[in-house]
């Protein structure tokens, strides 16, 4: 799957079906100055589970740096996407996540319902500063 050209110059990717959640999300992330932001609503082999020889990564965006997952789908295809993005050293904030995933330490945790407060500590729990431009500073 080729990258989709909105997406290609997205920095964060948020994937969760809920659009409004979507939403409450990439303004809450675009405040914090780590736009653009991408949508996903499905996992690529949610989206073409005949695709041949496909990656989980499939048209993730080539700038990306953190992923917002959101979405209930299979254990196994969840962390071998998880697997991909610890690859790719893409830093992970995972809602309503189980503690037992392991994404190493590029991983954050939102519970539901959460607010923009919420997103602002996961986000610098990964090192972010409000400025978005690299680690929070020292406290």
């Amino acid at each position: 799957m080729e990258s989709d050209p909105i997406l290609a110059g997205a920095r964060t990717l948020i994937i969760t079906r809920n659009m409004v959640e979507a939403s409450d999300l990439s303004e809450a992330v675009e405040d914090f100055g780590l736009g653009p932001v991408g949508v996903w609503r499905a996992l690529p082999a949610e989206r073409a589970p005949a695709q041949e020889s496909g990656s989980l990564l499939d048209g993730m965006p080539a700038g990306c740096e953190i992923v917002i997952f959101g979405l209930e789908t299979a254990e196994d295809l969840a962390r071998a996407f998880f697997s991909g993005l610890h690859a790719r050293q893409i830093k992970l904030i995972l809602i309503d996540g189980r503690g037992d995933v392991e994404a190493g330490h590029f991983s954050a945790f939102l519970m539901r319902p959460f607010s923009s407060t919420d997103v602002e500590h996961a986000l610098r729990r990964l090192g972010y500063s409000s400025t978005g431009l690299g680690p929070a500073p020292a406290e």
